[in-house]
Parts: C-alpha cells; structure tokens; sequence
C-alpha cells in the first residue's frame, strides 16, 4: 500500500514544493523504442492535462506485443490546475 502523510505548521494547500523527489526506474528494455517513442509524448500530455484538471489520472497505453506503459499522476487536493501542471510536468 502506497501513502502520503503530510503536516506543517504553515498552510501547505497550492503550495509547490518539488523536494522530495523519488526516480524508480524499469530495468526491463522496451520491445519496439521506435513504437515506444512514438506513443509517449502524446501519452504523456494526455496524462498532463488529465491530472492536472482533475488532480489524479491513471492510464494504461498498449505497445506492440504485449507490453504496456503504465501511468499514475496525482497531485494535492486544493491545488489549482496550473500548480499541478507545472509539478507534474
């Protein structure tokens, strides 16, 4: 189970704070990078614009064969849409 607890003495809500910040990374190499990177730039502005307008998105994209990029972005409750754009971007 993944979870955020966060407390301040200071109101924090549309705050934009980038530190921490946490990287894992696939070690597995992708089938078809041409694919790959063919599909990710448009797959990733659509996450953008949907987690940036409703605070959370979580898609799936299909790659050839039977690999697939798995997306989740989410951002505070109370934040405006442009502090969320601009953190997740």
């Amino acid at each position: 189970m993944i979870c955020l607890v966060r407390y301040s003495d200071r109101s924090f809500f549309d705050s934009l704070e980038q530190e921490p910040e946490i990287t894992v990374c696939n070690s597995e190499k992708i089938g078809d990078v041409t694919e790959f990177n063919r599909i990710w730039p448009d797959f990733m502005e659509d996450m953008f614009i949907a987690a940036s307008s409703r605070r959370y998105a979580a898609k799936v994209s299909p790659l050839m064969g039977f690999q697939r990029i798995y997306a989740l972005m989410q951002c505070i409750p109370g934040s405006s849409s442009i502090s969320c754009d601009a953190c997740l971007r």
